[in-house]
């Protein structure tokens, strides 16, 4: 029986394990003990089982059920597309610009056309927001399962599919003109294309009425048509998107919550953004005489409405920050919501007051020193010239100071129950905050610059008003930068059940983008300090070396194009990691440079923290 049982149990041994939760490592063995009748190992055949909470097994196992693989969502995708043509002409033109700084000598044709091509990206921002509001309704709606419920709906995901290809489909009517007909292409203001003006000698003719003509335009209209329709589909959507039947006990006797604030003021700046260009692309078209003045006062509202991207991914961000918090009724404070809307009336009342005075009043309307603001001159009437004025100054103080206050209230919200249980900032709402700093420190500055040299004279300041509107180059990536970290935060939370956090490479990258973006703001800001000479920025926002000689001069050149390698390499890291991003790897964990972490940009909160410790007074 001895024997028996000891046949058993070696019999027992021989066959393979199954075990939960055990990651084995490889046996090693020297080659005088390779023998495997001699160094057998009971465990050489075990079968892994690894589990994440809440997101069953893994790659690896046999139980592995490959359904259950949360997929990238079609607003991803399409904000990937965006970024993807918006970072890729900038880093061809840096690239071409560069080359002709070294060689000398006047602009290339791949420069011009590369040059022409960023007016038909400028939607590329504000639809990119305007994506990630309507997906942050389909996330709280279905309580992250959105693939579960097809939230969005796919007409809704259909539409952003078309008003990104759109936005491709006229970038390489751009960048197809040269091949076609042998000169650099035109664009107007809104980056649609001009194909009605005769060629340069030398070039293939296309106007009239000839069949590539007729062909461009008419792709041209097609693209412009479906971009404009599939923005109004993804609006409309927004506000019919319901919860699934399964989840109405979630929202309790009150129903499914609306539309919030921060995504329905996303949604009325869309609107008015897409209007006024709209307009001005209409009134472009038509190329009446007549209508010269119109386009004039369009340009402006055009002008007015830049700053709507970078104001809609604060309020997307204070709104993702009060989700963190409370994922099912969570929101920004209710003063914050309150100054989501005056901001978005501010530039309401702006764009009205520019069509206004300029039809109506007949009086002249000029642009100011910064976007976001006009002046009116030769009134009739000085009463009415005093009130207009007035109200301008009340509506820009409006829109800065509800710029403040909703960047106040991401730091100051607590969770409601026990604030000891509010989580800590993400490192990508960090970025963004910084990012958000920078942009309307910027702005803020002219602004307050301006003030003074309208009352005090315009010899005042003059330096300082040149150095900020050279700045304003610097911080133009902001907005894109952000909606991109704010993308790879929301996959990272939708892949691990709301647990997880972006690679560690992956925050790297962000706090690369981030530096690069500061250090090249702090640069244009103390350079002209020290120079005495006024700093100038080139149109990718590096500042300019051409005053500098010498070892100073190879050193800013190196400082700019580590800068600009940075920022780039940042937004490409960003997009890779969110391509390659699992479960598994959405930990936070790891680093771009092995044995090297980045150090985090300056924290707005912390910042904000250490003011108020040192006894500075509390704005709410």
């Amino acid at each position: 029986m001895k024997l028996f049982a000891v046949g058993v149990v070696v019999v027992a041994a021989m066959q393979p394990v199954s075990v939960v939760n055990v990651r084995t490592q490889p046996l090693v063995l020297s080659q005088a003990d390779a023998s495997p009748s001699k160094n057998w190992n009971p465990h050489d055949a075990t079968v892994k089982h690894e589990k994440l909470a809440g997101l069953g097994y893994m790659k690896g196992s046999p139980h592995y059920d490959k359904s259950s693989e949360i997929k990238i969502s079609t607003t991803m995708k399409c904000i990937m597309n965006l970024a993807t043509q918006y970072f890729l002409i900038y880093t061809v033109l840096a690239i071409l610009r560069t080359m002709r700084s070294i060689s000398g000598g006047p602009a290339s044709k791949a420069l011009l056309t590369v040059q022409q091509s960023l007016a038909t990206v400028a939607y590329v921002p504000m639809l990119s927001v305007l994506f990630l509001g309507v997906r942050m309704r389909a996330v709280q709606l279905s309580q992250g399962q959105t693939d579960k419920y097809g939230l969005p709906m796919p007409w809704i995901q259909n539409s952003m599919q078309v008003c990104a290809w759109c936005v491709l489909v006229q970038l390489l009517l751009v960048l197809a003109v040269p091949v076609i007909t042998g000169r650099a292409p035109e664009c107007d203001a809104d980056g649609n294309l001009i194909l009605n003006r005769e060629t340069e000698k030398g070039g293939r003719e296309v106007s009239g009425h000839s069949v590539i003509n007729t062909m461009m335009q008419t792709i041209r209209f097609f693209a412009m048509a479906a971009l404009y329709v599939g923005f109004v589909m993804v609006c409309v959507g927004a506000f019919m998107m319901e919860s699934p039947a399964e989840l109405k006990h979630v929202w309790g006797k009150d129903g499914q919550p609306p539309v919030s604030p921060a995504v329905n003021a996303t949604m009325f700046m869309a609107y008015l953004y897409f209007f006024c260009y709209v307009c001005l692309a209409v009134l472009r078209q038509m190329n009446n005489p007549h209508h010269a003045s119109m386009v004039a006062l369009f340009n402006l509202s055009c002008s007015c409405v830049n700053l709507a991207p970078m104001m809609c991914v604060l309020f997307i961000g204070a709104r993702m920050r009060a989700l963190q918090i409370d994922p099912v009724h969570g929101a920004p404070q209710s003063w914050a919501q309150y100054c989501f809307y005056m901001c978005t009336a501010s530039l309401y009342v702006q764009v009205f007051l520019i069509l206004f005075c300029g039809t109506v009043v007949g009086a002249q309307v000029e642009k100011g020193d910064y976007d976001g603001d006009v002046r009116f001159r030769n009134f009739g009437n000085p009463s009415m010239f005093s009130f207009l004025t007035a109200l301008r100054w009340i509506v820009m103080f409006s829109l800065y100071g509800g710029v403040v206050a909703v960047v106040t209230s991401v730091f100051t919200i607590e969770n409601k129950k026990d604030p000891s249980l509010t989580p800590a900032i993400s490192s990508a709402m960090n970025c963004v905050m910084n990012l958000t700093g920078q942009y309307f420190f910027v702005y803020t500055g002219i602004y307050i610059i301006s003030t003074v040299r309208q009352f005090a004279g315009p010899l005042v300041l003059t330096k300082a008003g040149k150095t900020f509107d050279s700045a304003k180059a610097t911080v133009m990536f902001c907005p894109m930068l952000s909606i991109l970290f704010i993308g790879l935060r929301m996959r990272a939370l939708q892949i691990t059940n709301g647990n997880g956090a972006p690679q560690g490479a992956a925050q790297d990258c962000m706090f690369l983008a981030t530096w690069a973006v500061m250090l090249q703001l702090l640069l244009c800001l103390v350079l002209p300090c020290f120079s005495g000479k006024e700093v100038e920025t080139d149109e990718d926002g590096n500042v300019k070396t051409s005053g500098a000689s010498g070892a100073g001069m190879f050193l800013l050149e190196g400082f700019r194009y580590f800068c600009m390698i940075s920022m780039y390499g940042g937004a490409v890291g960003i997009v890779h990691a969110l391509l390659t991003m699992t479960p598994e790897n959405a930990n936070g964990k790891g680093s771009l440079i092995p044995g090297y972490e980045v150090p985090k940009p300056v924290s707005v909160s912390e910042t904000v923290k250490g003011a108020a410790d040192a006894g500075a007074p509390k704005l709410f």
